[in-house]
């Protein structure tokens, strides 16, 4: 069968626009659009940036001053950016959630972005535990010493922020178990926590214990991460962003997203 071959003008064109997308993305970088500010970072001392170099440790260089507290939000405000990327599509197609809970909230970030700009009105279960020391370990077991919150500065940025609808679960009085619930949440997630920090296989039968059928579950894991039989036996789906300012392979974050039985809007 003869094909016909594209003219070699339009051949060309093709390639120097190819070129030239390929040269603009380091410009691109410098001149892209900065995300919306959504969550405010409050004034930060010494115990804020002692708490920040716990959870991120890449940050050592911080200081108790405006030129860190400047970049500390900035970097908040990308991640969110960057979670919003990936799970958007989900949140405005699921069911509008009354109950939330994440799992290692970290300073808040996740919580003031979502109730702001997705959920308003729904109640946020924070769980966590202030720790004194880092013990991360890439999809590694659970205890109640490998918790590196501060509940303090935690309840500091939601109140900064006006978030009202949120109870902090202190898991240091639950021996690191997520308590029983009345009621089953809607929407249950962890970014860099569960998935990632612990494996969720350990925490799998206690967040199946306060989900119903269409919660949403949402993870941030490894790049290399393969659900175990038990996830992969669950309605799930892989989705991947990057940063709009460091869009790239290697900044790329990966999520792993499932409900625990079939819903309409989760395309598994």
């Amino acid at each position: 069968m003869h094909l016909n071959r594209a003219p070699r003008s339009l051949i060309w064109r093709t390639l120097r626009r190819r070129v030239r997308r390929v040269a603009r993305q380091p410009i691109a970088r410098w001149v892209a659009r900065e995300p919306e500010t959504v969550v405010r970072i409050p004034p930060i001392d010494d115990v804020f940036v002692r708490a920040v170099r716990l959870i991120a440790p890449q940050y050592d260089w911080l200081r108790a001053d405006e030129r860190s507290r400047l970049v500390w939000e900035r970097d908040q405000n990308s991640s969110c950016w960057t979670e919003d990327t990936a799970l958007s599509p989900l949140l405005r197609a699921m069911p509008p959630p009354r109950r939330v809970l994440e799992i290692g909230p970290g300073l808040g970030r996740s919580a003031v972005f979502f109730s702001q700009r997705y959920f308003p009105h729904a109640r946020f279960d924070l769980f966590d535990a202030t720790g004194e020391d880092t013990k991360y370990e890439l999809l590694g077991g659970r205890s109640v010493a490998s918790f590196c919150g501060n509940l303090e500065l935690l309840r500091r940025t939601l109140d900064f922020n006006e978030v009202h609808g949120y109870r902090i679960l202190d898991a240091r009085l639950t021996d690191g178990r997520l308590p029983p619930q009345d009621e089953p949440y809607d929407f249950i997630y962890s970014f860099w926590s569960v998935g990632f920090h612990w494996a969720l296989d350990h925490w799998l039968d206690e967040i199946l214990s306060v989900a119903h059928p269409g919660t949403l579950c949402a993870f941030i894991v490894p790049s290399h991460y393969q659900p175990s039989p038990w996830v992969a036996s669950l309605p799930h789906v892989m989705l991947e962003a990057s940063p709009a300012l460091r869009a790239s392979p290697l900044a790329t974050t990966y999520f792993l997203v499932f409900t625990p039985k079939p819903v309409s809007w989760l395309p598994a």
